[in-house]
């Protein structure tokens, strides 16, 4: 608690001259707190021409590999940043220069990948997706983008949400190219939501842009979900293929083991579904996904649906 305070308060004094504030990140917050014993704030700043990359990668950049904050104004990213080193003093200024020579360089890849990803139009990254695993048993992701487009279509007939369907298939179709992005591959932590702002520049409908954006969403109960409907029919269809299919081979989260983050998806369904109040039924549903997937299960239907709706009770 003592480390929390002395930090806030020198990020304080840091931020009031600037009128701006942090990028809300409690996780780095709780992990610098807990790992560095005499909190010494360094501020930093990087080169305005950087400014043009998107704040999603601006903030990622610096907190992979660096942990260091975005400053931000009114939402929108200024050319500085915080840093949290385990220090009495830096009186040669020798920390902050070392943060911002490795920031810049890693920036500077960041716009390059900007940049190469964006001549490679999102709709022919999609088409390589037939080379990429999404689990060994289940297919490629390009199996698991054909199973999301009829997903999504039956969940919105269900939900009566005729006008979200065109957009929820085409967003569909789009989600998981980012996988194969430059970017994508350096930060994966920024996997749909690059898709989501490659989409935008590309001028998408708004509403495939926002669900390819949110389709990741909520990654823990904290996380919130999905700000439009399209979103959320998406985020819940990926899920649920993914709950389905995994248990469907075989595989089961157990007390210390769930690789496929089961039990992480399964509360995300629930939370989309009970944060947006929508009403379908839940059964019928897992009934169309094992439909979808047809004969590539190896367990069988009943047994596949009933551990189902086991890990969701």
């Amino acid at each position: 608690a003592e480390r929390r305070a002395r930090i806030t308060r020198q990020i304080g004094e840091h931020l009031m001259p600037l009128r701006a504030e942090l990028l809300a990140d409690p996780g780095l917050l709780d992990d610098l707190t807990l790992n560095v014993e005499h909190p010494l704030i360094v501020f930093g700043s990087f080169p305005e021409e950087y400014l043009s990359l998107p704040i999603e990668v601006l903030s990622t950049a610096m907190r992979e590999g660096q942990k260091l904050f975005s400053v931000v104004r009114d939402g929108k990213q200024l050319p500085h940043f915080l840093g949290v080193a385990d220090a009495a003093g830096d009186a040669k200024g020798l920390i902050r220069a070392g943060h911002e020579r490795v920031l810049r360089a890693r920036l500077e890849d960041a716009r390059f990948f900007w940049d190469q990803d964006r001549k490679v139009p999102l709709a022919r990254r999609a088409a390589g997706l037939k080379e990429v695993v999404f689990q060994e048993k289940l297919g490629s992701y390009d199996d698991k983008v054909q199973r999301l487009k009829k997903l999504v279509a039956y969940i919105c007939d269900k939900l009566e949400a005729a006008k979200a369907r065109k957009d929820a298939v085409e967003a569909a179709g789009l989600c998981k190219a980012d996988l194969l992005t430059d970017m994508v591959k350096e930060f994966s932590g920024l996997q749909g939501r690059m898709g989501g702002l490659y989409a935008k520049h590309e001028g998408y409908p708004a509403a495939v842009c926002q669900a390819v954006y949110e389709h990741y969403q909520p990654q823990g109960l904290d996380d919130p979900s999905p700000a439009s409907l399209t979103g959320a029919v998406l985020s819940i269809a990926d899920k649920i293929d993914s709950i389905v299919g995994v248990m469907g081979v075989g595989i089961q989260a157990s007390g210390s083991s769930d690789p496929f983050g089961l039990r992480r998806n399964a509360l995300g369904v629930c939370k989309v579904v009970m944060d947006r109040k929508l009403r379908f039924s839940f059964g019928r549903l897992v009934d169309k996904v094992l439909s979808v997937y047809g004969d590539s299960l190896t367990a069988g239907r009943e047994e596949t649906k009933r551990a189902v709706l086991d890990v969701f009770e």
